[in-house]
């Protein structure tokens, strides 16, 4: 049956959800808190063990950045993607379908039965989960042609110069391409809009009727023909109502937090306060309008389910959630539930035990200097890191037409000083005239790109120096010439070397097996500690402290880049992490001696916040790549 042509306007069925999901507000508390549990519980580690899983099908313990865009592009890897994808989608489904059995139920015999609906839903759990995919392959069908699209844009800017330039500047060229991809962006909406209208009724098709997964796509579409436009509309207000409530509630408690943390400068029991506040708030208003949310589109499904079908939907409900069918379904989601709440404790309570017993031994590691405070990779960021007590100095070089190695980031000048020249086709005589100073102020005029030897001598007896290899595709005895020069300047006992490219590692390990080489990562899957690296530095939110157990236990150091705020600086210490690399040396001092004089129960309380805490921004930097 079709739903009917005289279907309700977009507003007044929106109004009619919205005043259902009011009236079973509690209930869709309660399901929301569940389905939460539930996603941290039992799909993310499930979808998490498929990944790894995956990984060590490629026949290495882990993979990180380059290798991971290319795992992910491969049979398997897409698979893994494909179930992990597949588990967030099975949960959102689940929740839907609970609340709309749940309405059902209530509707049939006049009375809430919340355990009810959760019998009948995970009665049919297999058929929805089979849903799910088929759904998550419809919506890459639609999206795959258009990230294609996307990149064909994109890759002509990429090829002209480097991405922190576009971040930074946003020149004429970068700005009509993110129209294009807005554009662009408009138009896939637009088509998933309408897909996801057609395919309004498909779940509950599925979950109500006799009908195959499979099936149920094309069956829904027909029923929903004659009321497609008003359905797209409904879902576009819908869409975008969630998205304006969750981000107002995200910038109101994270801008609380950031005042907050301002306001507080170093003084971290103050910050971990205001931060554990502020995420405390954030949170109930997050499941309140996630409740909300999932309320408002079963109500809407529940209504455009009701144009088509008939009573015999309820009685199939009712047969399947009497009270005998109950009392095992009663029992189990009580269990489950004890067992999350078990583990989730445990674990929590091991990582909050062994996070107060850290001994804060840790190096400051200045990021391209003191990028904070002076302008990037200069001799004056150099000078400014170790006036604030910094240890290290992480440096970037890349090899010149002629053969020289220079400090410098990114593959061209067009971020520092608007000049197109790339590094791999400059020469020093070049390089020399070019001001990479003055975008920060004009007292830096005088800043030229150094070279890796004017940095050695520079830093020798001073300060350590951390060099990382960059690869943009034309190095060509980059790890040769910095292990020479490395040893020219009588440096070997105070450099390290690292790079995002673990080809570049084993390199340069197999070139001189006596310095100490280590792997960079911002994004990763499998076990990296088990990686041949001496150290691993890698994004914060790579670093936890199961990770760097594992490294600790194979003799592995692990630095964490690039933490800038108190809060976060204070968070990869409880963690146990070796290293801080950041723009803020003089900042990571003032946090170390500050938590000298805390105790265990002041480090408690840090730990906490760092577990549930809001990301702080305090301060925007120009660029916090590696």
């Amino acid at each position: 049956m079709k739903l009917r042509h005289a279907v309700s306007s977009p507003i007044r069925i929106m109004q009619a959800s919205i005043a259902l999901a009011w009236r079973q507000r509690w209930r869709l508390l309660i399901i929301q808190t569940v389905f939460m549990i539930a996603s941290w519980g039992l799909l993310s580690p499930l979808a998490g063990t498929a990944v790894h899983a995956a990984v060590l099908l490629s026949g290495r313990p882990a993979l990180t950045d380059v290798d991971i865009a290319r795992f992910l592009l491969s049979p398997i890897g897409f698979l893994a993607g494909l179930v992990a994808a597949s588990a967030l989608i099975v949960i959102g489904v689940q929740q839907i379908a609970v609340i709309m059995a749940i309405s059902h139920i209530e509707r049939r015999s006049h009375h809430e039965n919340l355990l009810g609906g959760v019998n009948f839903t995970f009665r049919r759990a297999p058929r929805l989960m089979v849903f799910a995919v088929l759904l998550l392959l419809r919506l890459l069908a639609i999206c795959l042609p258009s990230l294609a699209l996307a990149w064909w844009i994109v890759a002509p800017l990429l090829a002209a110069a480097d991405i922190n330039y576009y971040l930074a500047h946003q020149p004429p060229e970068a700005v009509r391409s993110a129209l294009w991809l807005g554009l662009l962006a408009l138009a896939v909406t637009s088509v998933l809009l309408n897909r996801l209208a057609a395919w309004l009724l498909a779940p509950a098709l599925v979950l109500f009727g006799d009908i195959r997964p499979h099936h149920a796509f094309a069956q829904s579409a027909e029923r929903t023909s004659g009321a497609r436009l008003t359905l797209t509309l409904s879902l576009l207000l819908a869409g975008l109502a969630a998205l304006a409530i969750g981000a107002l509630i995200f910038i109101l408690a994270s801008e609380t937090v950031r005042l907050a943390v301002v306001l507080a400068g170093t003084n971290l029991g103050a910050i971990s306060i205001a931060v554990l506040t502020g995420s405390a708030v954030w949170l109930l208003a997050s499941t309140a309008a996630g409740a909300a949310l999932s309320g408002v589109l079963a109500a809407f499904m529940t209504r455009a389910l009701l144009e088509s079908e008939t009573d015999a939907v309820s009685e199939a409900i009712a047969e399947t959630s009497r009270p005998k069918a109950l009392r095992s379904g009663r029992a189990w989601v009580a269990i489950l539930l004890v067992l999350v709440a078990a583990a989730g404790a445990t674990v929590s309570g091991l990582a909050l035990f062994d996070a107060t017993t850290h001994h804060d031994k840790v190096v400051v590691i200045g990021h391209r200097g003191a990028a904070g405070a002076r302008p990037e990779n200069t001799l004056a960021a150099f000078e400014q890191a170790i006036l604030e007590g910094a240890d290290w100095i992480e440096i970037d070089v890349q090899e010149t037409a002629d053969g020289e190695v220079v400090v410098i980031h990114d593959k061209d000048f067009m971020k520092l000083a608007g000049v197109p020249l790339q590094v791999h086709e400059a020469v020093m005589a070049d390089i020399a005239k070019i001001d990479i100073g003055s975008w920060f102020s004009p007292a830096f005029a005088d800043q030229r790109t150094p070279t890796l030897r004017e940095t050695l001598e520079y830093a020798r007896g001073r300060i350590k120096v951390l060099i990382e290899l960059k690869h943009y595709g034309h190095a060509k005895q980059l790890e040769a010439r910095v292990a020479e020069i490395v040893e020219t300047a009588r440096m070997v006992d105070q450099v390290a070397i690292m790079s995002l490219d673990p080809t570049s590692v084993a390199r340069m390990k197999t070139l001189r097996p006596t310095l100490r080489v280590g792997l960079l990562a911002a994004v990763a899957a499998g076990d990296m500690a088990a990686l041949d690296a001496d150290f691993m530095a890698v994004r914060g939110a790579l670093a936890s402290t199961s990770f760097i157990r594992r490294a600790r236990q194979v003799d592995k150091q692990v630095l964490v880049w690039t933490v800038n705020d108190p809060l976060s600086m204070s968070a990869m210490i409880s963690r146990g992490v070796d290293g801080l690399i950041t723009d803020e040396p003089g900042i990571a001092r003032q946090v170390l001696a500050e938590r000298a004089k805390m105790g265990a129960s002041e480090r408690l309380l840090l730990v906490a916040a760092d577990l549930i805490g809001l990301p702080v921004v305090t301060k925007r930097y120009r660029d916090d790549s590696p």
